[in-house]
């Protein structure tokens, strides 16, 4: 189950807010022979063997295709940067830890959200003296919930909790923002593989307005239907998946963002009749970002809206 990005138009009460961390995405499963962790792309993790092992012996009675999600971050590492390096860097790493935020069993995803946190808390709790990590003089956990920062009931008690991330987040660098869950509702069932407005992200972002100066073609990242075509893994879908920007002298890049499908087919068919066009006119667009110092480009930069009011870049926040 993946997050969308906040919409308060979307949100259903009660929910529950938890921190967001700043991690590799990890899929503990078990099976017939016992744990594994693989990515959210089905690739094995194999810097996380000590975590496996601690399930085996802690977990080893639970159900076969039982699954425990959450996010891997390096105990002493600061950065995303560098901690996405060792972590999928292959190699064995007990400084690794994971932040548990969901589980389900296959054949039974529509447990609502609330039950299922509950069976995983109860798991955790029972064994948090257990998961403390040894070379720690701190509360690190070689397995732990994310923390949990409250459960609302309106919008004006969510905002409330807004107004205090800023100062959470210095507490912490693996602090990127709140994610909000829908605790019982519709939306609060797991969908495997599928982005629902029963879990959204709020994190904080910059913004800069930049020079538009090529386009790049999306592709099919597998067998699938795009404007009511098919296209084959691999093939072009004629329409842009990458905005190539201008910032501090680079080139950069950023995903399409709010762009509809049908803008970016028009947009692709537009760049292709005049490929030359963006050499003799400015075109800016919004581009938002995650803060991250530690990136000399942008993070997860993404299209948000033309400037069409603009003919030239602004790095102001």
């Amino acid at each position: 189950m993946l997050s969308k990005s906040y919409d308060a138009t979307k949100l259903e009460f009660p929910a529950e807010v938890t921190i967001k961390v700043d991690g590799v995405a990890a899929d503990f499963y078990k099976t017939p022979n016992g744990w594994l962790c693989q990515s959210r792309q089905g690739k094995p993790i194999v810097s996380t063997g000590h975590i496996v092992a601690w399930m085996n012996k802690h977990f080893p009675d639970s159900e076969v295709n039982t699954h425990i999600i959450g996010e891997l971050c390096v105990m002493g590492v600061p950065t995303f940067k560098e901690a996405s390096g060792i972590i999928r860097k292959q190699e064995p790493d007990e400084r690794i830890m994971l932040y548990a935020y969901d589980c389900y069993t296959v054949g039974r995803e529509n447990v609502p959200y609330n039950q299922r946190k509950e069976h995983l808390i109860k798991a955790m709790d029972s064994k948090r003296t257990e998961a403390r990590m040894k070379a720690s003089t701190l509360n690190w956990y070689i397995v732990q919930c994310v923390p949990k920062i409250g459960t609302v009931r309106s919008l004006e008690e969510l905002q409330q909790h807004f107004k205090s991330l800023p100062k959470l987040m210095e507490q912490s660098s693996m602090f990127e923002g709140y994610v909000i869950r829908n605790l019982e509702g519709k939306h609060s069932r797991y969908g495997v593989g599928k982005r629902s407005w029963g879990m959204m992200k709020y994190k904080p972002l910059g913004s800069y307005d930049l020079r538009v100066v090529g386009f790049e073609e999306a592709t099919a990242n597998k067998e699938s239907t795009f404007l009511g075509e098919t296209f084959q893994k691999d093939e072009g879908l004629r329409a842009v998946g990458r905005l190539n920007l201008e910032y501090n002298g680079q080139i950069i890049g950023a995903g399409s963002g709010s762009l509809t499908h049908e803008e970016r087919r028009e947009l692709w068919e537009l760049h292709q009749s005049a490929p030359t066009a963006l050499q003799d006119h400015v075109l800016i667009a919004e581009i938002h970002f995650m803060i991250d110092p530690s990136y000399s480009a942008l993070r997860e930069a993404r299209f948000f809206r033309w400037r069409p009011d603009k003919d030239t870049p602004s790095y102001e926040h």
